[in-house]
């Protein structure tokens, strides 16, 4: 979705060699792990405050939670919103954000990251003051820059980690 309402200011890498999506070894789970703190390093300064936004889709009658465990969290707010069939969602949906500040550092997210590559989690990092955003997935890394004047910047950077596809997917 960034990349549909960015996408001058988005651009995307993936998290292992040759699109490879998910890690078969403990050697491709820290290379993910490396390009994930590499590519947040980039965005933001080690101990810089930023947001933290987990996120969790859900059709409308499942079960609701009250709270969820962050890293480096102690009382992450909840919202929650619901959506009709979109072209995102195939049917009603639910999502719930658990967000709150909190301070990036290198490594200090790395089991977190771990599940989102897994497809396990999902969790957005932000700077509400630049607009910069780190969104992980499972089998990369979105991410949005104030200026789309630091999209050439941050590709040439890390040209090895994106597809070969003009789309950049």
């Amino acid at each position: 979705m960034l990349r549909a309402f960015r996408s001058e200011l988005w651009t995307r890498f993936h998290a292992l060699p040759e699109s490879k999506r998910y890690a078969e070894t403990q050697a491709e789970g820290q290379t993910i792990l490396d390009r994930a703190n590499a590519i947040a390093g980039f965005l933001f300064e080690p101990g810089q405050e930023v947001w933290l936004a987990d996120c969790d889709i859900h059709y409308v009658d499942e079960l609701r939670r009250a709270s969820k465990a962050l890293p480096g969290v102690s009382s992450p707010l909840r919202f929650e919103f619901s959506s009709d069939e979109s072209e995102y969602f195939e049917e009603q949906t639910r999502v719930e954000v658990f967000a709150a500040k909190t301070v990036w550092g290198p490594g200090r997210f790395d089991e977190l990251l771990s599940e989102i590559a897994e497809d396990r989690e999902r969790a957005v990092w932000f700077d509400p003051v630049s607009g910069r955003v780190f969104a992980p997935y499972d089998g990369g890394f979105d991410i949005v820059l104030e200026d789309s004047r630091m999209v050439p910047e941050v590709e040439t950077e890390f040209r090895q980690w994106m597809s070969a596809s003009d789309s950049k997917l």
